[in-house]
């Protein structure tokens, strides 16, 4: 939620700016999940970095801290959890999700 507020619900700092200072590695969020996802956008476009990049953010960066050797990037091997996201009205929205390499949710067309 920081990185999409702008600032912190509290005294705390920034997100985007320990992001861009190398100071955070990987997001979180204990209260709104949800904007996990928004975040990833929002920092690669706020911080002009390329989409892959941030989502490691997301991905990569927190499987490997929690020591999840068998997830957190596409690669030969590895469980090939991915999801399929499509805009709409300016939000990422999860349209299909893949456990394992398995369907595991398809979203209801509009």
């Amino acid at each position: 939620p920081n990185v999409l507020r702008g600032q912190s619900t509290g005294s705390g700092p920034r997100a985007l700016d320990l992001i861009d200072q190398a100071g955070a590695n990987a997001l979180c969020s204990d209260y709104v999940p949800g904007t996990i996802l928004p975040a990833i956008y929002k920092i690669a476009e706020e911080l002009n970095w390329p989409l892959w990049r941030a989502a490691h953010l997301g991905t990569c960066n927190p499987a490997a801290g929690a020591k999840l050797i068998d997830r957190g990037e596409i690669r030969s091997g590895l469980r090939a959890d991915l999801i399929e996201v499509q805009h709409e009205r300016n939000w990422p929205v999860v349209r299909r999700l893949w456990l394992a390499g398995r369907l595991s949710y398809q979203a209801i067309p509009d």
